[in-house]
């Protein structure tokens, strides 16, 4: 499938205010769209609704018509988030495996490479124009990882997305 706008249907609200909606984008038609990606922070989440369960913008692409969609639950690190995507790409499309592999895959690459996060953050930091030194703090103001959690990264970085629908 090819990569277009998304049009919505004559019964989609008029107004245009900058916000997407849960009822906005149900408005739509998403039949045959394989895979939804919503990496910006807690996007995942939604209103608790009397009966219906969490009603957000997750449930809404589904009920819409995507097969697929990969969403965060909490608020995410930039650096972590980039590494992340990259590497769900990669697995999806280079190495063709399975969404939830792929997902799974980019997670223990994360998980079992905290320097990738680190030089990330350098660079985006660097193209910012952001001084990464605090007030000469010792470790930069934090502290310091014993030896076993220094070879991991923190689940923070990349356990917030989840994938739902279908997996393959």
């Amino acid at each position: 499938p090819g990569v277009g706008l998304l049009e919505p249907s004559t019964d989609a609200p008029a107004r245009e205010d900058g916000i997407l909606t849960a009822e906005e984008v149900q408005a739509l038609d998403l039949r045959g769209t394989e895979l939804v990606v919503l990496s910006a922070c807690e996007i995942g989440l939604g209103e608790l609704e009397h009966g219906q369960g969490v009603m957000g913008l997750q449930r809404a692409f589904q009920a819409a018509g995507a097969r697929t969609v990969v969403a965060s639950l909490w608020k995410v690190d930039d650096a972590a988030t980039t590494v992340l995507m990259e590497q769900f790409y990669t697995n999806l499309w280079s190495k063709k495996m399975p969404k939830l592999e792929a997902l799974r895959q980019a997670q223990l690459t994360v998980l079992n490479n905290p320097g990738l996060v680190t030089s990330r953050r350098a660079e985006l930091t660097k193209k910012r124009g952001i001084d990464p030194k605090p007030d000469k703090l010792p470790n930069a103001g934090r502290v310091a990882p014993s030896d076993a959690q220094a070879k991991r990264s923190n689940p923070a970085h990349w356990a917030a997305f989840v994938l739902s629908g279908d997996v393959r």
